[in-house]
């Protein structure tokens, strides 16, 4: 018996001794992340900071994570115009005389300029017309406003470009030296703060004579038929004579016309030469023909 209380105690230290070598042995840290980074993988090269984490890894194992960041830039539109030449120049009273003019788009994409003119001569004859020299400048965007319809903008250094003109017709009544100047508008039709101007002055030329009898010289170059138009204006009313003339060789040729008739008004007279194709090749200066 007492052997066995003796077997007894030595276990029981056994047990005791194993108990207090459990409780005073630590237990392992779990492996934890200390920080993460994360970098964009898109061509901005964007930097995300990274965050404190404390996660154990048998809880929330780690993994590779990426991220993309995309950027959109919108260019604005720019508008920029340029018109041009500014000119001076001179015509008979009653003739037209046409200026050719140019725009060009500096701007960053397609526009459509407006024409507008602005004038100080309300009883002179203004007229925009095409590239083609035949009709009206048309609108093409229908704003009410004449257009160049759509140029392109500047690419490679190279503007958007086109061509128009102005045309200029002094009343026939219109004494000598009188100005006309006319600014031609070009405005963009994206932001019609944007324009240019280019300024045109007209002056009447003609020339004051008694005289009882006009004589016309022309030089021709090459062979045909030419249509000669004797243009005479009185009391309002417009006359016409017309010749025709067979060019058979390059040289000048002549003509004349008498107005000693004419004993009770004035009256003014100038001359055009057309070929067999009505095509105009050639328009004198005025003669104011006086009564005295």
């Amino acid at each position: 018996m007492k052997h066995l209380k003796s077997i007894a105690l030595l276990a029981l230290a056994i047990v005791a001794t194993i108990g207090i070598w459990g409780c005073n042995q630590e237990e392992p840290e779990p492996l934890q992340v200390i920080s993460i980074e994360l970098f964009s993988t898109g061509a901005a090269g964007i930097h995300l900071p990274g965050a404190l984490v404390n996660y154990p890894s048998r809880l929330y194992p780690v993994e590779l994570v990426t991220d993309t960041a995309v950027l959109s830039v919108e260019v604005e539109r720019v508008a920029a115009l340029l018109i041009r030449p500014d000119t001076l120049d001179s015509v008979p009273s009653g003739q037209r005389i046409r200026y050719p003019l140019e725009v060009f788009n500096y701007g960053n994409g397609p526009d459509v300029p407006d024409i507008t003119i602005d004038t100080g001569r309300v009883d002179w004859t203004h007229r925009l017309v095409d590239k083609d020299g035949i009709n009206d400048l048309a609108d093409t965007d229908f704003d009410g406003i004449p257009d160049l319809d759509t140029l392109p903008g500047l690419v490679g250094g190279v503007p958007g470009f086109e061509t128009f003109y102005l045309d200029v017709t002094p009343p026939y009544w219109a004494l000598p030296d009188l100005f006309d100047s006319t600014i031609v508008y070009a405005r963009s039709s994206i932001n019609d703060s944007v324009y240019d101007s280019a300024i045109v002055v007209t002056r009447t030329r003609n020339m004051y004579e008694s005289i009882d009898t006009l004589n016309l010289r022309v030089q021709f170059q090459g062979t045909g038929e030419a249509c000669i138009t004797w243009h005479e204006i009185f009391r309002c009313e417009h006359r016409i004579h017309t010749e025709y003339w067979d060019i058979d060789t390059s040289g000048i040729y002549t003509s004349h016309r008498d107005y000693s008739r004419f004993t009770i008004h004035d009256h003014t007279v100038w001359v055009t030469v057309q070929d067999e194709d009505s095509t105009l090749l050639a328009t004198s200066d005025t003669v104011f023909v006086q009564w005295e």
